[in-house]
């Protein structure tokens, strides 16, 4: 599963939807840019690391990747796999992720705006 959170007024609710499917149409249409996956991979490494800092983050580390892939990796080899991200990844899993028309979406809130905003989203995103 794949998730993109946002939280607006309701009022700029339609203007954050449409400012979302435009972002992820680019990615699945042309990709991200050098610099972009570069900067990706590094907030990942840093969010990782950083997360290693303390026993519980550790912790939670290692039990997240046993429950989701059945073994645990060092945090070098974690290291490694983001390094070894490239444009053609990106592009294939985010082809898989949104270019086949699956998506689904909740609007929550006091006063939620009307649930066609999402409509976009029903479209298989080429």
């Amino acid at each position: 599963m794949f998730s993109i959170y946002a939280a607006t007024n309701p009022e700029m609710a339609a203007q954050v939807v449409e400012l979302m499917y435009k972002e992820i149409t680019d990615i699945v249409r042309g990709g991200i840019s050098d610099i972009e996956l570069t900067r990706s991979k590094n907030q990942l490494k840093g969010n990782f690391i950083l997360g290693l800092d303390s026993t519980s983050g550790r912790m939670t580390s290692i039990g997240k990747s046993k429950l989701i892939t059945g073994f645990v990796r060092s945090p070098e080899e974690v290291l490694e796999c983001i390094e070894r991200i490239s444009q053609d990844s990106v592009m294939e899993l985010a082809q898989w992720v949104f270019a086949r028309g699956e998506a689904g979406g909740v609007l929550l809130g006091q006063n939620p705006p009307d649930i066609s905003i999402l409509e976009p989203f029903k479209q298989s995103i080429r």
